[in-house]
């Protein structure tokens, strides 16, 4: 089965840029019921093996409360189970048949990070699809190689799984390593894109 995956170009919010409304819902991806999160401007997060919006909701709220005009705001969502599901098809790729007409159009994905964090997050988007890396390695990709602790922190504080694809990025001590969302989910995420 042929699929399509979109190309992801990450976007910082400026100003209030239709943050104060987020939509949410849930959809079945190949790693079971998932959250996804977004608003005018782009996906905010994609919460892998839940059903449950909480987190991913306090993520977005924390990590863009600032261009949501104020660390007080309180963001607005609306559910739509059926939106969720045509961006889980972007990210997770599609039969063809399934395909929305924008289905070959950059994918944004809204970031809200320190410079550090930025850069870490365009590396992790930068390497192929079914590669792995370690953080030493990406932390001297990113001319840091002495900063790998720094790498793993930035990557944890990813909240988009899969399109900023943190789970590439493993110990030089061997196994998956840490992961947001389960050690086993990361695996099944490896094995997944190199098959």
């Amino acid at each position: 089965m042929s699929s399509i995956r979109p190309t992801v170009r990450l976007v910082m919010p400026s100003g209030q840029q239709g943050l104060q409304c987020a939509s949410w819902g849930v959809a079945l991806t190949p790693f079971g019921q998932s959250v996804a999160v977004w608003a005018d401007a782009g996906l905010l997060a994609l919460w892998l093996a839940t059903d449950d919006p909480e987190p991913a909701m306090s993520f977005v709220q924390a990590r863009h409360a600032q261009a949501m005009g104020s660390g007080d705001s309180v963001l607005t969502t609306i559910r739509d189970d059926g939106s969720a599901r045509v961006w889980c098809d972007r990210v997770f790729g599609v039969p063809p048949e399934r395909a929305c007409p924008h289905a070959t159009q950059p994918l944004d994905v809204v970031v809200s990070g320190t410079e550090f964090e930025l850069t870490v997050w365009r590396a992790l988007c930068e390497i192929p699809r079914g590669m792995v890396v370690t953080y030493s390695e990406l932390a001297s990709a990113i001319g840091r190689p002495k900063a790998a602790r720094a790498v793993g922190s930035a990557i944890g504080r990813n909240g988009v799984a899969v399109l900023i694809p943190c789970h590439r990025v493993v110990p030089g001590s061997g196994g998956v390593g840490q992961f947001r969302w389960g050690a086993s989910v990361k695996r099944a995420l490896i094995d997944w894109e190199a098959a």
